[in-house]
């Protein structure tokens, strides 16, 4: 591993890494869209990948990178956070998100909110800005507002593919996230969703839950989730997979299974993760149908794909040309 000093744009020094990853996810719920959407939806991620990559070379904090990353499909009508969210039974649009980074843990979540362009960008504020780690409702609305982010009127959630009326129910939830290994070698994870449709308003699953949807501990790991919120709640699966490497030292990859294929899928409950080991190696499962998702390291090449088998992405410089 080699290592250097940089200064950041914070105007602090930290010993950084030649090494990071980035991995981002666009929902368990992926495999069951129409294929012009799903390619839309990997075009987007390809386009995050890119500005994830340029960040985190230069040298950019993880949980800033997460928050340019989310946001900017928090902006795409192709993914279920943001402006592309589910509405409730009511018809209107709740949105939750968080994150959290590894060195000290500190985390920020917003849930319920109506008014929040940028869910993820709230969460970001209320972990840096706040002595809390989590606003509700109006009252995530409100401090948003004083924050200075951009407020919209509900309506600028509506979409074609996620319009405000709808009747049918789907179980393959869809979410966005993110995890980071960055250069000062600090691991970030962050979740944004408009939850499930016809959910029942003021509804809140795991998205923002830390511990259940987004947990990142340096040396450790950092996850995020995607599939039926109440169940991870429950079995508070993204930081269970965290312990699991810890404690049990499992790869990655078997303490996402561990969690998806034996403790939740007898339960009929689907869903996927995204998340880097204390190894800072980069791993996806999932037991929906898909999960559209992508992953890049400090080498540029960019991998992922929504159906099982990881596919080539092309380099970013390439893609960039």
């Amino acid at each position: 591993m080699c290592l250097f000093y940089i200064t950041n744009s914070y105007g602090g020094q930290c010993e950084r890494q030649e090494e990071f990853t980035l991995i981002i996810h666009g929902g368990s719920g992926s495999g069951n869209k129409s294929k012009p959407v799903q390619k839309k939806m990997m075009e987007v991620i390809v386009v995050a990948l890119q500005n994830g990559f340029h960040l985190l070379q230069s040298g950019e904090q993880g949980e800033d990178v997460i928050v340019s990353v989310l946001s900017f499909l928090e902006d795409s009508p192709y993914f279920n956070a943001g402006r592309g969210g589910n509405p409730n039974e009511e018809g209107f649009v709740e949105l939750d998100a968080s994150i959290m980074r590894g060195n000290d843990k500190n985390s920020g979540a917003v849930a319920a909110v109506q008014r929040i362009k940028n869910p993820i960008k709230a969460a970001l504020r209320v972990m840096n800005n706040s002595r809390h780690v989590m606003f509700a409702g109006s009252g995530a609305d409100a401090f948003a507002k004083k924050e200075k982010l951009e407020i919209v009127p509900n309506c600028y959630f509506y979409t074609d593919i996620h319009p405000k009326k709808s009747t049918k129910i789907n179980q393959e939830i869809g979410t966005v996230g993110a995890v980071v290994w960055d250069r000062c070698g600090n691991w970030v994870a962050g979740t944004s969703t408009g939850g499930f449709k016809t959910k029942t308003p003021g509804r809140v699953g795991d998205t923002p839950i830390i511990g259940a949807g987004t947990y990142a501990e340096n040396h450790t790991c950092a996850v995020s989730c995607t599939g039926h919120g109440e169940y991870f709640i429950r079995f508070a699966v993204s930081h269970s997979i965290c312990s699991l490497i810890k404690y049990k030292k499992m790869s990655g990859l078997k303490a996402a299974k561990e969690l998806l294929d034996k403790q939740l899928l007898p339960l009929k409950v689907k869903g996927g993760v995204i998340l880097i080991d204390n190894q800072g190696k980069g791993y996806f499962h999932f037991t929906s149908k898909g999960m559209s998702r992508g992953m890049v390291t400090e080498k540029g090449i960019m991998k992922g794909g929504i159906f099982k088998n990881n596919r080539n992405l092309g380099k970013v410089h390439d893609r960039l040309q």
